[in-house]
């Protein structure tokens, strides 16, 4: 089951992973709008890094059920788990997505969201 001191550690995790994207920044924002569009890039960021934690976290449980299957009960109900935690993380981030578009076309902060992986 998921401790505090997991969930600190994965809040840890995100914020040195995101360090280094405002360390390297090369305009800061100098009004609102520019504001709201740096916090756009940090969550374009950390979306897809997520989304990639939570699928890992379902695979790591489905590999767990099927290679335990007959064996310890108690370890195959923790890989059916952490397939459902993975399932729901990925439906979070998902509607955090969907609400995020949203809000940005309604707002007017550009047309579509579509988190990418910094790859250039």
């Amino acid at each position: 089951m998921v401790n505090l001191y997991n969930m600190i550690r994965l809040a840890l995790l995100l914020v040195s992973i995101s360090i280094p994207v405002s360390v390297f920044a090369v305009t800061t924002p100098e009004n609102f709008t520019g504001l709201i569009y740096f916090f756009l890039d940090y969550i374009k960021l950390i979306i897809p890094l997520v989304a990639a934690l939570t699928v890992v976290v379902f695979l790591f449980g489905l590999v767990k059920f099927i290679a335990l299957v007959g064996g310890n009960e108690k370890e195959i109900e923790n890989g059916r788990r952490l397939m459902i935690y993975g399932l729901v993380g990925l439906l979070v981030m998902v509607s955090f997505w969907s609400i995020i578009t949203i809000l940005q076309i309604e707002f007017g902060f550009g047309d579509l969201f579509i988190p990418q992986l910094p790859i250039k």
